[in-house]
């Protein structure tokens, strides 16, 4: 690839990352869907904090002869930053401008440039072109898992209503599948007055389908 589709490919990354995240709730943003993982928060924050730093590495190769260049550690950051009370909005913003910024600069270089090396503590000689080319894909290596994470949230099953009895159950079952939301009825066997059991149904939509079910449900009366 050259160094002007490079750079086109760089700058583009900031959208594909909104993308990948849109219409997220911030209770999705900070799931752990998958055990052992990171959430989707922790993700773009990881994204966000290295942006700079790879920002700084390709302005002292650009601007200083064979510069040192340090790592990061990823795991202590997110440790350590406060990643789960940062906001999304704030790190994109971050992403967005630290690119906008980094890709006019790059624009003025010539290919003798892009050649020009700094050396990096763990990975040895490294060129311009080669930093370029790992933070031009960084994005999309972790969008990958991003989308993974949003596939296992949005196949959930969540409860949005517990109805009264099964004919307010079915009337809502109707309304929301006339939306094209996907429901379920789940019933609970409860213990009322005299010990006496009763039926609860509850409403289940995929996660997927919940903020537009509440929103559909918001003016159903309290049971």
């Amino acid at each position: 690839m050259n160094h002007d589709a490079l750079i086109d490919e760089y700058l583009a990354g900031s959208g594909v990352l909104r993308r990948a995240i849109a219409g997220m709730t911030r209770e999705q943003l900070l799931a752990r869907p998958i055990a052992g993982k990171w959430s989707t928060q922790d993700v773009v924050c990881h994204l966000a904090d290295y942006e700079p730093i790879y920002a700084d590495r390709m302005k002292r190769v650009i601007a200083l002869d064979q510069p040192e260049l340090l790592k990061g550690d990823p795991e202590r950051f997110a440790a350590s930053l406060a990643y789960d009370q940062r906001e999304v909005d704030e790190e994109l913003a971050l992403i967005e401008i630290t690119r906008k910024q980094m890709a006019r600069i790059l624009r003025t270089l010539n290919a003798a440039d892009f050649e020009r090396t700094g050396g990096h503590s763990r990975d040895g000689v490294l060129t311009l072109a080669t930093l370029l080319e790992r933070i031009a894909g960084h994005i999309p290596h972790h969008v990958r898992f991003i989308e993974e994470k949003r596939r296992v949230l949005e196949s959930r099953l969540v409860e949005i209503y517990r109805a009264k009895d099964g004919i307010q159950a079915a009337l809502i079952k109707n309304m929301l599948e006339d939306a094209g939301i996907r429901v379920r009825i789940e019933e609970d066997l409860l213990q009322g007055a005299y010990g006496l059991g009763y039926l609860s149904p509850r409403i289940v939509v995929f996660e997927s389908d919940a903020a537009q079910a509440r929103a559909l449900l918001a003016n159903v009366p309290n049971r």
